[in-house]
């Protein structure tokens, strides 16, 4: 082994894929509950990506057409959702977002089981096509055969891997993880199973509901490389995912918001109580 000194080493910047949320060769998770709209925030991520303009991370309307001046080079997506069929459901949700639909990929659903985490055929994926963004829904769908996600070391090895192809490859990934069902968790405490999941990550987001109609909201909640990006308010119309503005409130207050606040008994009445 060679070693170097920091003075042979070069400094670098950190580079974002999608605002300053998602960092470029990285793992960065989307963190929710089923029925938040975390696969249709993923189709339209990779239809603004393939046609080059804003997505919803971007704190800008993908869908306005006052973004086509701020169009940049389009961009390549890997899609591995194990859970939405491509030609039933995925297709038409790209195709409602105005995707090019040239610029993003996925394997039939029957071959979507072959890429599992550490596997070949993942990495030769990757190594033949190069995509820009490699989206992995959900996590567990593409964990080796009789790896448990609460294992700690399990977990690790698997998600290690990621970090090496995404260097090797200049890629990046978007992992979806479900919550858990604890009451008043929020933040970290709310994604389900290892906390090596979470630590592996250089960039976590959580989707949720805001509890005011139908605004959905993306909290940024961890950001190893950068100041955390204000919490994206959105709305999904006729199938796509539309800008509903930004707040500085956090998953944490949302959560609080939404908890039923426990009764607390005057000091009065507690006195009276423990002489009965």
């Amino acid at each position: 082994m060679k070693l170097k000194t920091f003075t042979e080493i070069k400094e670098t910047k950190t580079e974002f894929l999608l605002g300053t949320c998602v960092p470029k060769q990285s793992i960065t998770l989307l963190i929710g509950d089923g029925g938040v709209g975390k696969s249709l925030i993923e189709c339209s991520i990779a239809a603004a990506l393939s046609k080059g303009t804003p997505t919803i991370l971007d704190l800008e309307d993908p869908f306005d057409d006052s973004f086509e001046e701020k169009r940049e080079e389009p961009k390549t997506t890997l899609l591995l959702m194990a859970e939405d069929d491509p030609s039933r459901v995925i297709a038409g949700r790209l195709k409602k977002c105005g995707a090019d639909l040239s610029k993003i990929y996925t394997p039939d659903l029957e071959d979507i089981a072959l890429c599992k985490l550490k596997s070949e055929e993942l990495e030769e994926t990757i190594a033949e096509y190069q995509p820009d963004l490699v989206i992995m829904d959900p996590l567990q769908s593409f964990l080796p055969s009789g790896v448990q996600m609460s294992q700690r070391n399990e977990m690790r090895s698997c998600l290690e891997p990621l970090n090496v192809l995404a260097e090797k490859y200049g890629t990046t990934f978007l992992i979806t993880v479900h919550t858990n069902k604890r009451a008043g968790a929020s933040g970290r405490n709310r994604m389900a199973d290892s906390a090596d999941i979470w630590d592996i990550a250089r960039s976590a987001l959580i989707v949720g509901k805001t509890g005011d109609g139908d605004v959905g909201y993306i909290s940024h909640e961890k950001s190893n490389y950068g100041e955390h990006e204000m919490t994206v308010l959105f709305r999904i119309v006729d199938g796509r995912v539309q800008s509903a503005g930004t707040t500085k409130k956090k998953d944490y207050d949302f959560v609080n918001d939404r908890e039923p606040k426990a009764y607390r008994a005057p000091k009065r009445e507690e006195a009276a109580m423990s002489l009965s």
